[in-house]
């Protein structure tokens, strides 16, 4: 395998590992759409859908997925007559074949996902529970989807400790791009930008302060 092919099929593996994520983003908001209109409306379903199905059918040629469908074919008898209980019994055994590689190949996503759930720990996991807490109070008082999205990575990037210096990267481009929007007479737009500019900008001092507190501890003794 050379050089290309590995870097093929390593972006094979990490779509792979990304899926499971995306996929239960789709359910997710698919669920919320039939009971919240603003996530009924706000997504365009038709390309989120297409977007599903293809990474999906990428992730199929991943070296963790694929050798779940290797399976052989029946053998067709084809000078018995059309209705040979041999050929009925090759059909059922292929329709078997290929439900329990669906399943292999579901049980693998499952695994995935336990396995990150695992590698969390106690404290991750107690974390993930005060995020989906809130998210879920955040629905209930009828919260929009880009608010949603913003709330979830503000508790995880706090929470988790993500890179500060992400959070800040967003709002100087979003700030940066108010001036745009101003010039083609978006002010809406612009206005919205800077609004989520200055969200970005508090979690990015915020998550700051939690990573100081953190380094912090570490240098304590024992």
């Amino acid at each position: 395998m050379n050089k290309t092919q590995r870097i093929l099929q390593k972006l094979l593996d990490d779509i792979a590992r990304f899926f499971p994520y995306f996929l239960g983003f789709y359910i997710f908001s698919l669920l919320l759409s039939l009971i919240f209109h603003p996530w009924k409306s706000f997504f365009n379903w038709r390309l989120f859908t297409i977007s599903v199905v293809v990474l999906g059918i990428v992730s199929l040629f991943s070296s963790k997925v694929r050798p779940l469908f290797r399976f052989n074919l029946p053998k067709w008898k084809i000078n018995q007559p059309k209705w040979n209980w041999n050929n009925l019994l090759a059909v059922i055994r292929l329709v078997g074949g290929v439900y329990k590689k669906i399943m292999s190949v579901i049980k693998f996503f499952v695994v995935v996902l336990v396995g990150t759930w695992k590698r969390l720990g106690r404290g991750g996991q107690i974390k993930i529970v005060v995020i989906v807490f809130v998210l879920v109070f955040a629905l209930i008082r009828s919260i929009g989807p880009i608010d949603f999205i913003v709330l979830a990575y503000a508790l995880a990037s706090v929470l988790f400790i993500f890179e500060s210096r992400v959070s800040a990267v967003l709002a100087i481009v979003l700030l940066a791009s108010c001036p745009f929007f101003l010039m083609f007479k978006k002010d809406n737009i612009a206005e919205i930008s800077a609004i989520y500019a200055y969200y970005f900008l508090v979690i990015a001092v915020i998550t700051q302060i939690a990573e100081h507190i953190k380094e912090n501890r570490a240098k304590l003794p024992n």
